[in-house]
C-alpha cells in the first residue's frame, strides 16, 4: 500500500486527507470565529446606535425647553410692543385722515354743534330720546 500512495492517486488521497484535517480543525474554527465576530459587530453596532439615540434625545431636552421658554417669552415681548406702539402712536387717527383726505371729510351733521360741548350735549341727548345720529 505504501508504494501505490507514492504514485499520482496516492499523492491525491494524501492531500484529500490532509485538507479534510485543516478543514475539520483550524478552518472550521476560523469560520466559526468569524461569523461569531461578525454576529458581535452588529449587535454591538445596534446597541451603539440605539444608545446614541437615546444620548441625543437626553441632550437635546434641556434646548428644546429652553427654545419654547424662548418663544413664549418672545411672544409675550412682542405683543407688549405691539401694544406700546400702537397705543403711543405718534399720528392719532383723525390727524392722518386729515392728512390724506382733507377737512371735507369732516363735515358736522345740523343736529351737533360747533365746539366739542355742543357736540356732547346733542349726542347724549339723541341718545336719551332713541334718535341715532347716524346715517346709513
Amino acid at each position: 500500500m505504501l508504494p501505490s500512495m507514492l504514485g499520482s492517486r496516492g499523492r491525491d488521497y494524501l492531500m484529500l486527507l490532509v485538507l479534510t484535517v485543516l478543514y475539520t480543525g483550524p478552518l472550521s474554527n476560523i469560520q466559526r470565529n468569524a461569523e461569531g465576530a461578525a454576529l458581535s459587530l452588529s449587535c454591538n453596532l445596534d446597541l451603539q446606535v440605539h444608545n446614541s439615540k437615546l444620548l441625543w434625545r437626553d441632550a437635546i431636552r434641556p434646548f428644546i425647553r429652553i427654545t419654547q421658554q424662548l418663544m413664549v417669552r418672545t411672544r409675550k415681548i412682542l405683543t407688549l410692543l405691539l401694544l406700546r406702539v400702537f397705543n403711543h402712536t405718534n399720528f392719532p387717527l383723525k390727524d392722518e385722515m386729515v392728512r390724506r383726505f382733507g377737512y371735507d371729510g369732516f363735515h358736522t351733521s345740523k343736529n351737533e354743534g360747533n365746539n366739542t360741548q355742543e357736540q356732547f350735549v346733542t349726542k347724549t341727548l339723541t341718545q336719551c330720546s332713541g334718535e341715532s345720529t347716524h346715517s346709513d
